[in-house]
């Protein structure tokens, strides 16, 4: 997946988007603000990457896009990221369709195949 640090994403009140469009893979494209990201905002897109994957494949056919909506003073507990979150601020600039040039990491992750499958 690609974490990109942008200026804005519209909505004051939205905290992440996370983005799947066809033909890019499955590759999650996830949305912070650059100037005010949480660890929680990063865990909350993960998780709504993940869920997206798991409900639609690992390659969508029409484009996804879910909001993440929290707030520093949500009530859920997150373990704090403190290293990718220091990842993310020393990112190097990359082109993000859309966005322009941005910072940005990307993060590969592999998915274990369920029990008895391979």
């Amino acid at each position: 997946m690609t974490v990109a640090l942008v200026s804005t994403l519209g909505d004051p009140g939205v905290r992440a988007k996370v983005i799947r469009r066809p033909k890019d893979g499955g590759m999650p494209l996830v949305l912070l603000r650059e100037d005010d990201f949480s660890g929680q905002d990063l865990q909350m897109a993960l998780a709504a990457a993940a869920r997206d994957a798991d409900l639609y494949g690992s390659d969508p056919d029409i484009e996804h896009l879910r909001v993440i909506r929290s707030t520093p003073d949500d009530h859920a507990v997150f373990a704090s990221t403190p290293a990718l979150l220091a990842l993310l601020r020393a990112a190097l600039p990359l082109e993000i369709i859309g966005y322009g040039v941005v910072k940005a990491l990307r993060i590969y992750t592999s998915r274990q195949s369920p029990e008895g499958t391979s």
